[in-house]
């Protein structure tokens, strides 16, 4: 089967292999490719494969399971931890299909026999399972993101955290939440409409996609609540964002003539600190309220006891 013109710029394979000559043979295979641009890096360790996936972006990844520093399906699994959205096909000899089918069920998407590989089952494999891998996000995203804001709602938002939690304990990193709601929304929709409420609930999306890195994860995670991950940044940068975000609010109500205002909770987490994802955000909540409670006694009338007649 010849799959041509299906991409319409060269597709970046990240290839693992350790043994020279099944590399060389997978270069020269995709040369035989009529018709579709490929861009082949080769690794020849998991380590090596990490540290290039830190510096680039690649539209699918070959994986012998084999490697130097990692063996059988821990490579696998190290791997997915790792990265989220990249499809991964297993390389394997013809005494390992066993171990490749169980690869996909731990979330491969296919696999391919060294002995067995030409120009057409390389096309066919590569191709197709870059398109399943974009459904299956397509199909994941429509259950992960808020229908109002576009950003992720409390389903995603928990999905992809979890997902860093695990990944901060592994590598000893750190990284801060920040938990944030639209105060007296609630007065807002009672006296203007819950359509009005709900431009309030947009521009703080905007707002909170302007202030932070496109690798944060922002998210809607209740009816007024928003919380944005920021992994492996320091205290310093953290709160600066913080500051940054209550910058852009102030903007947006000069040039707008609005009120609208968040109050904002923080809390770091510390890789020996076995906190779970939910202690955490209790942690920002409690933060938020005391932001909260601080703005109200702000905006308290002070009583003059100077009045008095004497």
């Amino acid at each position: 089967m010849k799959i041509n013109n299906v991409f319409n710029k060269p597709i970046k394979v990240l290839l693992f292999e350790d043994n020279p000559g099944d590399a060389r043979l997978f270069a020269e295979t995709i040369k035989d490719i009529p018709s579709q641009r490929y861009e082949i890096i080769h690794v020849s360790s998991l380590s090596e494969g990490l540290n290039e996936l830190g510096n680039k972006s690649v539209d699918i990844i070959l994986l012998d399971l084999g490697l130097p520093d990692s063996q059988q399906l821990d490579t696998l699994i190290r791997l997915k931890s790792q990265v989220l959205g990249i499809p991964i096909v297993i390389l394997t000899g013809n005494d390992d299909e066993d171990i490749a089918l169980q690869a996909v069920q731990q979330g491969a998407q296919d696999y391919l026999v060294k002995q067995k590989i030409n120009a057409d089952v390389l096309s066919r494999v590569i191709c197709y399972s870059i398109e399943r891998q974009k459904l299956q996000d397509e199909l994941r995203s429509l259950a992960l993101i808020d229908d109002l804001t576009g950003l992720y709602n409390r389903r995603g938002f928990f999905t992809l955290a979890e997902h860093h939690l695990k990944l901060a304990e592994r590598m000893h990193k750190n990284f801060y939440l920040i938990f944030s709601d639209i105060d007296n929304l609630k007065k807002i929709n009672d006296d203007f409409g819950h359509l009005h409420g709900d431009l309030f609930l947009k521009k703080a999306a905007e707002i909170l996609r302007y202030s932070f890195r496109d690798s944060d994860i922002i998210a809607r995670i209740g009816g007024d609540e928003f919380v944005v991950l920021i992994p492996e940044t320091t205290d310093h940068n953290a709160k600066s964002a913080i500051t940054r975000l209550r910058e852009n609010i102030k903007k947006y109500n000069k040039e707008e003539k609005k009120n609208f205002s968040l109050s904002i909770g923080i809390a770091n987490f510390c890789p020996n600190s076995n906190l779970s994802l939910q202690e955490l955000l209790d942690k920002a909540d409690k933060d938020l309220y005391k932001d909260k409670h601080n703005k109200r006694l702000k905006n308290k009338p002070v009583k003059n006891h100077l009045t008095k007649k004497v």
